[in-house]
């Protein structure tokens, strides 16, 4: 080492540098360790004779052939490489040739000899002549292969994630859009402070989007609830639980909307609640509909009842006149039979028969009514009648009954 000038070449030259050019120089094994171990290709092309080209061991190797077979030709490896690729090597060349700044660097493919695609980085530099004419071209190549394989597999990975990433995002908005047809959705934070809220809910509160956001959903209630399912409800949410029921909700303008609500927990990593999801099923017509049939099952609960004390009433009515028909016809009976009965008292008898018998009719004319009445077919209509028949009406029915009670009196008297 003590016979080499360790001085710079030049100012931009490093004294290793210029050590090294020498050695390469003087040593070829140091040449040998550089073309085999260093770079996957290494080439040296005559300008002035096109078709000759040296190509090292390293490049015929890195193709699948073996370097033995090889005459040195230029055509041989310009019938590996992909045509249009070819094409981007000479346009490259000639303007490196015309501007050294220009750099002779591209990405190319070659076909190996078992048919597989060799990507190639080819790098070379043109060498001049004293007068500045490109006579010789030195070039390098690095094998990329693995390199592009896994940029591929990078680049297909990419897309099939793109395309699953889409296809996830479409069923995602379709979701949002089926979920939004149906539910009345909200967003809050964790005071209760609405962030976002859909369509459905504002068409169903009376709300306008804006006058919601930022409020607090208590401009909802109802009044409706107590204080303890309130409690009950923030209590489950707080903890990180799902909470469902039914809630009636206040509107805009005036009016009530039921709905069940399910309430659900976002999470953050440590289990905190960060906003609360919310998804609320319109109940309302099912509530009047329920509403209504309670309603309509107790209208008939106490039609049915009326029905039931009308008829025991009618029952005892129907006795009535009919114990009085049959009183009398024993009366007329016994009379005739013993002979006995004077005329008028047969007559008068009779006459209450009759009587009786009128008021059977009239209690089975008013179950007809009743029957019309149930049916809406039912007339109301005005005639005149004598409150004193009536009366006597009344007098004769109830006489055979009181003919036969027997009072207790000093004599033992039957009337």
């Amino acid at each position: 080492m003590s016979n080499i000038d360790l001085k710079p070449v030049s100012n931009n030259s490093h004294y290793l540098e210029a050590e090294l050019q020498e050695r390469v120089k003087s040593e070829p094994v140091i040449f040998d360790f550089i073309e085999h171990a260093v770079l996957d290709g290494l080439w040296y092309w005559d300008l002035e004779n096109p078709e000759h080209e040296w190509m090292n061991g390293e490049f015929w190797k890195l193709l699948g052939f073996d370097p033995n077979t090889k005459k040195h030709l230029a055509s041989e490896w310009q019938e590996l490489i992909f045509k249009e690729d070819l094409e981007l090597a000479i346009q490259n060349l000639e303007k490196h040739k015309a501007d050294p700044s220009h750099p002779y660097d591209q990405i190319v493919r070659y076909r190996h000899a078992d048919g597989s695609t060799v990507w190639v980085r080819c790098r070379g530099m043109v060498i001049r002549d004293n007068t500045g004419k490109p006579i010789r071209v030195l070039g390098a190549h690095t094998d990329i292969t693995e390199l592009m394989k896994a940029q591929e597999a990078l680049h297909e990975s990419k897309q099939d994630l793109e395309s699953q990433l889409s296809e996830h995002l479409k069923e995602l908005e379709f979701q949002k859009s089926a979920l939004d047809e149906h539910a009345i959705v909200s967003i809050a934070d964790v005071k209760g402070n609405i962030t976002y809220v859909n369509d459905k809910f504002c068409e169903i509160s009376g709300y306008e989007r804006r006058e919601l956001i930022g409020q607090n959903h208590r401009i909802l209630k109802s009044g409706e609830h107590s204080a303890e399912m309130y409690k009950e409800l923030w209590k489950t949410i707080a903890n990180g639980g799902t909470w469902n029921g039914k809630i009636k909700n206040l509107k805009k303008g005036g009016g009530h909307y039921w709905v069940w609500a399910t309430i659900i927990p976002v999470l953050d990593a440590t289990g905190k609640p960060t906003r609360y999801v919310s998804i609320r099923t319109d109940l309302t017509d099912q509530i009047i509909a329920e509403e209504r049939l309670k309603a309509a099952k107790q209208e008939a609960e106490d039609a049915n009842k009326a029905k039931s004390d009308f008829l025991a009433n009618m029952s005892h009515e129907l006795r009535t006149p009919l114990n009085a028909v049959i009183g009398f016809a024993e009366f007329v009976d016994m009379g005739l039979s013993s002979q006995q009965m004077d005329p008028e008292k047969i007559a008068h008898y009779a006459k209450n028969i009759g009587a009786a018998g009128r008021d059977l009719l009239r209690l089975i004319n008013d179950l007809l009514d009743f029957a019309k009445i149930e049916s809406n077919q039912f007339d109301l209509s005005e005639s005149p009648f004598l409150l004193s028949d009536e009366f006597s009406n009344i007098i004769s029915t109830f006489e055979v009954r009181a003919r036969r009670i027997t009072y207790p009196c000093s004599q033992n008297m039957t009337i």
